[in-house]
């Protein structure tokens, strides 16, 4: 058997099911305009979802002030927290020079008392 030779009558009914034919008339036009159409339909959907600053407004300004008052909370709360550091750290420089304080005072009582000097030459 040589090619294109049909061999069975499934063959047969399928090469005339699916055999060419023209095309109805204005078929290529209305291809075309349906090809223009959904080009169309794409590009705007595609600017509508890209377009941050258009579309749609009030949820973006929303979105916006809700970004600016989490960077304003969060700038505070970050000078808040140094604050605190801050004064922990000057507590206990305080507590230390209260320390020294105190034991260079009990240094000077003891030697004071050691020596038998009078509390009035003291003074």
């Amino acid at each position: 058997m040589k090619y294109g030779e049909e061999s069975n009558p499934l063959e047969r009914e399928l090469r005339a099911a699916l055999g060419r034919e023209a095309p109805p008339p204005g078929f290529t036009e209305r291809v075309l305009r349906a090809a223009a159409d959904d080009r169309e339909r794409r590009l705007a959907a595609s600017a509508r979802r890209w377009n941050w600053f258009e579309w749609p407004r009030v949820p973006r300004a929303a979105w916006a002030g809700a970004l600016c008052a989490v960077l304003i909370t969060g700038v505070w709360m970050e000078r808040e927290h140094q604050r605190q550091v801050e004064g922990e750290q000057a507590k206990e420089r305080l507590m230390l020079a209260l320390r020294v304080t105190g034991t260079q005072l009990n240094q000077v009582r003891r030697l004071v008392r050691e020596t038998g000097v009078n509390a009035d030459l003291a003074r």
